[in-house]
């Protein structure tokens, strides 16, 4: 008897856990956000982390982008990256920049700010 999943039953089992795990629902946004006590230093450091990750985005998505051996996922990544260089689809804004203001109307002051030391797994 065979444990491969139908693609459909695939498909639905990982849209449950993606949608277990949402951002907002990670447990750390507890902490973070609790009702009437909130913790800034806690929050400060979640936000330069993100922030790290943020300015590199774009150029991680481009670099799937160009070496994409499958032309069927190209379509999502170019949207992708079009997303965080305007943030047109959200209605927004381009990503590193809605962060960076972010990051000042946190009281962090964007030039050294943003320089800090990011955290052991995003070292490499």
């Amino acid at each position: 008897m065979s444990n491969v999943l139908t693609r459909s039953v695939f498909k639905e089992s990982l849209r449950a856990e993606l949608n277990r795990h949402l951002t907002l629902s990670h447990p750390i946004f507890a902490r973070l956000l609790p009702q009437g006590q909130s913790d800034p230093h806690l929050l400060r450091r979640v936000t330069l982390q993100g922030y790290q990750l943020t300015k590199h985005f774009l150029t991680y998505i481009e670099h799937l982008f160009v070496r994409c051996p499958l032309a069927q996922f190209k379509p999502a990544l170019s949207s992708n990256a079009y997303e965080e260089w305007n943030g047109r689809l959200s209605k927004t804004g381009n990503h590193v920049t809605l962060m960076e203001s972010f990051i000042r109307a946190l009281g962090i002051a964007t030039k050294n700010g943003t320089r800090r030391s990011r955290c052991p797994p995003l070292r490499r």
